[in-house]
């Protein structure tokens, strides 16, 4: 694997999906690609789909896993392993993570124009704009999370008030967010952290590979395993830990 970029997990299949960049992380060349994986880290498919140019985050509704690809959402038919859609998104220039809600909604992130772009029934819409570097988003029931790079946070966004409340700061380049399951959040730093934010916001660093220069990007979480994966960016892996609670 190639840049991974992020990962996910397909419960209903077992295995798991990461987003190789392979290129360069803006550049349409039409290199990237996903890969499949299986729990025991093995590569099932290196090329299961190609074609895109520099896969990011993802999400899944159904049959479909949904990719950002700088300026479209990606949507892949699981079942065949094509692509079957391309939702272009007006006035991006770097779409970044993804989440679904339970009504097949898909958020993503736009880091570069500030904005939080919502996919429904196929169309695009702006959810909010006005907001500073959005990358990592993660849907909690009525609550959008969304981790923001420049300053340095992660927030909670009432989907239906819109009202945007601040869970913790002090976040180095944040990434990934997951729900550990306890009112808590694990967020990773693309530095090469990961950290634990407490229900009262405090931050504890878990994971730290920024000596060895190992990033840690996009990360998915599998709480039934207490499973923790960290696609790292440049080094082409994606690791797995155990979140021992």
């Amino acid at each position: 694997m190639t840049t991974v970029e992020s990962v996910i997990y397909n419960k209903g299949k077992g295995v798991l999906y990461a987003s190789c960049i392979s290129g360069q992380p803006d550049q349409k060349d039409g290199v990237g690609f996903i890969a499949q994986v299986d729990l025991d880290g093995n590569v099932i498919n290196n090329q299961w789909v190609t074609g895109i140019d520099a896969p990011k985050g993802m999400a899944i509704v159904g049959n479909s896993l949904f990719v950002t690809n700088i300026d479209e959402i990606v949507e892949i038919d699981i079942e065949n392993g094509v692509i079957q859609n391309r939702y272009p998104v007006a006035d991006v220039e770097f779409l970044n993570d993804a989440d679904a809600d339970q009504e097949g909604n898909v958020y993503v992130s736009a880091m570069r124009t500030n904005k939080l772009i919502k996919l429904s029934d196929g169309e695009v819409s702006v959810f909010m704009d006005s907001v500073t570097t959005p990358n990592g988003v993660f849907v909690e029931g009525n609550n959008l999370i969304t981790a923001y790079w420049d300053e340095k946070k992660i927030e909670s966004i009432d989907r239906n008030t819109m009202e945007v409340t601040e869970i913790a700061g002090g976040l180095e380049n944040p990434d990934g967010v997951e729900a550990v399951g306890d009112g808590g959040y694990l967020v990773s730093s693309w530095n090469g952290k990961v950290n634990y934010v407490s229900p009262e916001g405090e931050v504890t660093v878990l994971l730290d590979t920024t000596g060895e220069e190992i990033s840690a990007a996009d990360i998915e979480f599998i709480p039934e395993k207490n499973l923790l994966l960290v696609p790292t960016f440049f080094h082409n892996t994606v690791a797995a830990y155990e979140l021992v609670k």
